[in-house]
């Protein structure tokens, strides 16, 4: 039997993707390839934001444990989780 993977986030209110927040146990070696491969990039005290096309972001922190946190544009501003295949997000 042929299982099929339908995306359902536009039936889901979602938009696209704003933010995604990468924290971690990074490495200086860590920061400096990344700062060698984006350009679009503004430093802050603890990590770095990189500016991606249609006002994205996209944000590596330091932490002592490692967490991603995704932001969406989402037009169902009722729920505030949304299951894509098998991905909760939070919006």
């Amino acid at each position: 039997m042929r299982q099929y993977m339908v995306p359902n986030s536009r039936d889901n209110g979602i938009n696209g993707i704003e933010e995604i927040k990468i924290k971690g146990p990074f490495t200086e070696s860590d920061f400096e390839l990344i700062h060698t491969i984006f350009t679009a990039k503004e430093p802050f005290n603890n990590g770095v934001i990189i500016y991606l096309d249609n006002h994205q972001k996209l944000i590596f922190e330091y932490a002592n444990a490692f967490e991603v946190n995704v932001t969406t544009s989402s037009s169902n501003v009722k729920q505030s989780e949304v299951k894509i295949e098998n991905i909760l997000i939070s919006t």
